[in-house]
């Protein structure tokens, strides 16, 4: 069971002074950025702006934003140099001159373009979906649709999904449904990658709020896995009780790294 993360700091102080390196990982939505109803108006607080800026300054302990948005999209939202950005769950890295689009996420654009022009037309009449092709998944948005309704959007969305022959994976978040392809392909194997292309003997210290971030937690068996907000089902060993208490979280890591 996770443990409250500021009941154990002393503990996390000497687990980080016994690397000489880490690699951060950071989700972005619901974890360095405030989830909002709608995802084009998220911002970082200037505090926590300030902290990973001070991380992105610090080459030798890389840090990673590994977000379900589009690369660029989180690469514009976040607007600094030195960090590596993960799109889409990690399926599109950018880490220095490094580039990956994970092989069965490519070759499933076409498909996936289809497929996001069929969901928006069929879910067009619902008010306040928002449906966002992002490239390499699909994301449907309900936060601002009316209880009422949401069995209707996981209905429709369904029926989309068993119209089309290509293999794709439905999972769910915070008031999202994602379409992501059938790929072994996550954020704990993203994380790896970009572990074995920088830093082979660094730990990873990885913080998210969401289910596809339990991924990037089981890949930190020697370092340190931080959710945000108390779940019994994280396989994260820490929490932090809201997302504001992130940003006391990077101001207390970024002097001990």
């Amino acid at each position: 069971m996770a443990e409250r993360l500021f009941d154990h700091l002393p503990q996390i102080e000497d687990q980080l002074r016994s690397s000489s390196r880490w690699i951060v990982g950071l989700d972005f939505d619901g974890t360095l950025a405030p989830i909002v109803e709608n995802p084009a108006e998220a911002m970082l607080e200037p505090r926590l702006r300030a902290s990973l800026a001070a991380l992105a300054a610090r080459p030798n302990q890389p840090t990673v934003i590994m977000s379900g948005r589009a690369r660029l999209d989180v690469e514009s939202l976040v607007g600094m140099s030195g960090l590596i950005y993960a799109g889409n769950h990690g399926l599109d890295i950018v880490c220095g001159p490094l580039r990956l689009i994970e092989p069965t996420a490519a070759v499933s654009q076409p498909a996936l373009d289809a497929m996001a022009e069929t969901m928006s037309n069929r879910l067009a009449a619902i008010p306040g979906i928002l449906v966002e092709h992002k490239g390499l998944t699909l994301s449907v948005h309900y936060r601002m649709v009316e209880d009422g309704l949401h069995e209707e959007v996981r209905r429709l969305i369904h029926a989309v999904l068993a119209s089309t022959d290509h293999p794709f994976v439905l999972t769910t978040g915070k008031r999202v449904f994602e379409i992501r392809p059938r790929t072994y392909w996550n954020k704990g194997t993203a994380m790896n990658w970009i572990k074995e292309q920088i830093a082979p003997d660094a730990r990873i210290l990885y913080v998210g709020d969401d289910r596809t971030d339990e991924d990037a937690f089981r890949v930190c068996p020697d370092g340190v896995s931080i959710r945000v907000g108390p779940s019994p089902d994280t396989v994260a060993s820490y929490f932090l009780d809201t997302q504001a208490d992130v940003h006391a979280l990077l101001e207390w890591l970024v002097p001990r790294l």
